[in-house]
């Protein structure tokens, strides 16, 4: 009997022992089916169009991190959301005109200076000025110019068309007469428009801030310098009456200098286009508390073609032809140095500034029977302020 209780007891236990992992099992999985697990279920498969769109944004960021992102010893980002202040331009203009003969004029226009106000948003503005030099002239001069700044690129757009205040600042003869009496003397004889497009890359631009210079939007705290590429397109219009200027010579210095810039071969019109590509440096100079000094310099090789051109043939008759903008027929004749130089100084403590900056692009063709040379620039002084601190720079 005792043998047999044993057995029994020891049969029992083994049972139990069987029985009780089998038990803790089913429990936990009444459990995950009274309350299932989302975790474990399987996920829906994207659909391409989904992976098409997160791919694209995710680069999109990506790409914008590594174009907007700065290195913040060298560069304050803007404090603030709205800028506003006073400016006051003053606009430069010159063409140069030199035959095959080597007789050479230059003629400028009377320079403007517009004064304003200018608020600024963001990338947005709105500025109004006025002509304070010709509000008693009646002057067909156009002119618009924009230079927009951002931390890894620049835009510069123009267009500029001649009024009819044009003056004669330098003449020089072939035969090395004196020409000066000539020097000063308004000419209404001459038309001249330029249009065109500069962008360019700013390799540097984690440490290079041309914003800090040029529209006050980040400040630079250390020195730094960047080196700078870019492409641009220009079209160059230019008109001269050679009868006129024959006139205006011939009345003040007399009948044997009448025809000194009425050769044969003299152009009286001439319409161009001009593709370039530029390289170039700039460097921003801390050179005190708050202080920034700014240069920098960008030459471009110019490829440039006629459109439409007229020249005086032999015994008066009028030649016209169209080259077009055609690079199968590329010509090496066809290129030239142009340039565009950049410099500004500016006072700024985040909240205050004030500085002056100056743009100059200078322009080359040359054809076998003449050389014309184009530079025009502004010159801008301005003072102002920023305010609507931004969330993040808010003091807590």
């Amino acid at each position: 009997m005792r043998h047999i209780l044993l057995t029994i007891l020891i049969c029992f236990c083994s049972a139990t022992f069987a029985v009780e992992p089998d038990s803790i099992f089913v429990n936990v999985d009444s459990a995950s089916v009274s309350e299932p697990d989302t975790t474990l279920a399987p996920e829906r498969p994207a659909t391409f169009k989904e992976k098409a769109k997160h791919n694209f944004f995710t680069a999109l960021s990506r790409i914008q991190h590594k174009l907007f992102d700065v290195d913040t010893f060298y560069i304050e980002p803007q404090h603030y959301k709205f800028q506003a202040m006073m400016q006051s331009n003053f606009s430069y203009e010159a063409y140069r005109i030199t035959d095959n003969e080597g007789n050479s004029i230059r003629f400028t226009p009377k320079p403007s200076m517009k004064v304003g106000p200018y608020v600024c948003w963001g990338i947005l503005g709105y500025g109004l000025s006025i002509d304070m030099l010709h509000l008693k002239t009646q002057d067909n001069r156009q002119e618009f110019d924009m230079s927009f700044y951002t931390l890894p690129m620049g835009f510069d757009l123009f267009y500029r068309k001649s009024g009819n205040e044009y003056r004669i600042t330098d003449v020089k003869f072939a035969n090395h007469h004196d020409a000066s009496v000539l020097n000063g003397c308004s000419f209404n004889g001459i038309k001249s428009s330029v249009v065109g497009l500069n962008a360019y890359y700013i390799f540097n631009h984690r440490r290079f801030s041309y914003p800090a210079a040029f529209n006050q939007s980040t400040k630079q705290k250390v020195s730094a310098g960047s080196a700078l590429a870019g492409i641009g397109y220009t079209r160059h219009s230019l008109d001269v009456d050679w009868s006129k200027l024959n006139i205006l010579t011939e009345v003040i210095m007399g009948e044997d200098y009448a025809d000194e810039f009425t050769g044969e071969k003299t152009f009286e019109h001439v319409t161009y286009t001009d593709l370039s590509l530029s390289g170039g440096y700039g460097y921003n100079w801390v050179f005190a508390k708050n202080w920034l000094f700014c240069s920098s310099l960008s030459l471009a090789l110019s490829y440039k073609r006629s459109i439409s051109n007229s020249s005086k043939g032999i015994n008066g008759i009028v030649d016209n032809f169209v080259e077009g903008l055609n690079f199968r027929d590329f010509k090496f004749t066809n290129l030239t140095i142009d340039g565009v130089g950049r410099f500004g100084v500016v006072w700024n403590d985040n909240r205050w500034f004030a500085g002056a900056n100056f743009i100059m692009h200078a322009y080359n063709y040359s054809k076998a029977n003449f050389y014309t040379n184009n530079i025009f620039g502004s010159f801008n002084i301005y003072a102002g302020f920023n305010f609507g601190v931004k969330k993040k720079y808010r003091k807590q």
